[in-house]
């Protein structure tokens, strides 16, 4: 049990428009996760929506790459409203299009 543990942990860092960055341990490389490049109306509520959409993630088992793309989907149907709860609801099309757009350009994060 303890190494099935240890396979979840995880560590996250948002950078706003700058993306984010997702580690596995400390063997594992640093991923970069771009933003996706949206209109951006209004950031009110982006960082708790990609929080929501990570831990989404984690809850279905997806791998913690997953997880922070499926967070990054989800900030960037809020940043295209003009506050959190104007937010419409995307279609699953919406939602796998994005997803892909954002998986593809995941990135070893170089300093």
């Amino acid at each position: 049990m303890q190494e099935q543990a240890a396979d979840r942990r995880c560590i996250a860092v948002k950078m706003g428009g700058m993306g984010s960055l997702v580690c596995t341990g400390p063997q594992a490389s640093v991923l970069h996760v771009p933003a996706l490049d949206v209109e951006v109306l209004d950031t009110t509520g982006a960082g708790d929506s990609y929080c929501g959409g990570f831990l989404a993630g984690l809850v279905a088992g997806r791998p913690a790459v997953e997880c922070a793309v499926m967070g990054t989907v989800s900030a960037s149907f809020v940043v295209e409203a003009c506050g959190a709860l104007a937010t419409p609801k995307p279609t699953a099309s919406e939602r796998a299009d994005r997803f892909s757009s954002v998986l593809r350009r995941v990135t070893e994060w170089r300093t």
